[in-house]
């Protein structure tokens, strides 16, 4: 089922239009808009909460993965949905 689809369907937000659409499938991911460095922050901050909860958050660690491998890419600065072109060069291969 593509965004698009899932957009004119109840399941619509904000989150799916912004990150999914206008980023995702334009390929937009401009210097500023809430990058990879800044999403990295948040992130570890959840990911000791869940350590110290003793929850699994193993799609969270994977997440952390694509952001350390978009920083290294040279790729920090970058709108975070930037991941997705990670993504799909590693399924490409």
């Amino acid at each position: 089922m593509s965004l698009e689809a899932v957009g004119r369907s109840s399941t619509d937000s904000l989150a799916l239009r912004s990150h999914g659409m206008e980023a995702i499938l334009a390929e937009h991911y401009p210097e500023g808009a809430f990058p990879v460095n800044y999403a990295m922050k948040d992130l570890a901050y959840a990911l000791e909460l869940t350590a110290e909860a003793g929850i699994d958050a193993a799609g969270a660690d994977l997440v952390k993965a694509l952001f350390n491998e978009a920083v290294e890419s040279g790729l920090g600065e970058c709108y975070h949905p930037v991941i997705a072109t990670l993504i799909d060069r590693e399924q490409s291969t």
